[in-house]
């Protein structure tokens, strides 16, 4: 949907500025004793002005703002893209916590878990780019849980928050781009116990940004070669 969308809005910004240049094309040039309005447009080196019609100087201004306007919505489109899929994903996070929160008590002076046979969610029991990774440590940083999925796998590395506020970050584990999300374990009086850290894999997020990368990065290309 995305790349559609943007592939689109890059035609009708290409149809939009070939028509206001077309109607600069349609100008004679005018008399240089005259005041015209666009007479500054005709205006260039003696090197241009001698080796190239006023078309074809016109059609370069067109190709280059052509170029920089494309560009900049590239840029706009991807920056747009890339943060909305980090929010999805990170809301995925926080759907994976809130199920397992729900088996976390915090009475005593550690977090600790309850019977996970009735968790409904099968993913921190699943490998792969598809699998949530879990752990819950302690206030000082000492493990407490690991879901099964982590057995074949190395030590991801652990950036506990200074804070004990929500903290989402991205890293490479062993290859492959990951997201982690902490959450802080708060009792009743609101102290902080531990952590709950929940990592999911994004590599089909990275996939489909490298596809939308290359479709622009084609459209601005065929863009300006029409031009």
């Amino acid at each position: 949907f995305y790349l559609c969308m943007s592939l689109c809005v890059l035609y009708l910004l290409r149809c939009l500025l070939f028509s206001i240049f077309f109607f600069f094309l349609m100008i004679r040039r005018p008399p240089r004793s005259t005041l015209f309005p666009y007479t500054t447009l005709f205006r260039s080196s003696a090197f241009l002005r001698n080796r190239l019609s006023i078309s074809k100087r016109l059609t370069i201004w067109y190709g280059i703002t052509l170029f920089i306007l494309t560009t900049l919505f590239a840029v706009f489109c991807y920056t747009s893209f890339h943060n909305s899929l980090h929010r999805d994903f990170d809301n995925h996070l926080r759907h994976e916590i809130r199920e397992f929160l729900a088996f976390v008590t915090l009475e005593g002076p550690l977090p600790e878990l309850q019977p996970l046979e009735e968790l409904r969610s099968v993913a921190y029991r699943t490998d792969g780019i598809y699998g949530t990774y879990i752990r819950m440590f302690s206030k000082d940083g000492r493990e407490l849980y690991r879901s099964p999925n982590f057995l074949s796998h190395s030590r991801l590395p652990v950036d506990l928050p200074v804070t004990s506020i929500d903290v989402s970050k991205s890293q490479d584990w062993e290859g492959l781009p990951v997201r982690t999300h902490y959450v802080p374990l708060l009792d009743a009086a609101d102290t902080n116990k531990g952590w709950l850290e929940v990592t999911g894999i994004e590599w089909s997020l990275h996939q489909e940004l490298i596809l939308l990368g290359r479709a622009l990065m084609i459209g601005i290309i065929l863009s300006v070669l029409l031009a």
